[in-house]
């Protein structure tokens, strides 16, 4: 694998300045909205929050919500409810995975590796499974 070593080059391809200058003025502009965070602590939830935002994402497309949702993430970091919140550097082992688009954890695949042909045939096998389920079933 051939790719980029220096660290502020990889920071400015692998990171994106928009989207953390985006939730900036959204968290500036709440602020004169609706006063400091700091005194939602208890009031609102963030979680529920950020889930909310993520659902208006998917239902709309407008990756504002995506600006939005990381903003409840954020505010849950600087002031968790969860009651046994705790920050501690995890490693790959300890890592709960990613999904895939076709729904399947991967564990430790690189991005080049991921293959979206077998993802495909995994889907459409799937989806005969399911129908011939429906079928017998008698959908």
């Amino acid at each position: 694998m051939r790719g980029l070593t220096d660290p502020e080059a990889i920071g400015r391809q692998e990171f994106c300045e928009r989207f953390a200058a985006g939730m900036r003025e959204r968290m500036v502009a709440s602020y004169f909205k609706y006063g400091p965070v700091e005194e939602s602590q208890g009031k609102v939830d963030y979680m529920k929050s950020m889930h909310q935002r993520l659902k208006s994402y998917d239902e709309t497309g407008n990756t504002e919500f995506l600006m939005d949702a990381a903003n409840f993430l954020m505010i849950e970091f600087m002031f968790p409810r969860h009651p046994a919140a705790y920050f501690a550097p995890t490693d790959s082992r300890e890592s709960p995975g990613r999904v895939d688009v076709d729904g399947q954890r991967t564990f430790g695949d690189r991005n080049a590796d991921i293959d979206p042909e077998e993802t495909r045939r995994r889907r459409e096998a799937s989806d005969r499974a399911l129908q011939s389920f429906r079928r017998e079933r008698g959908d």
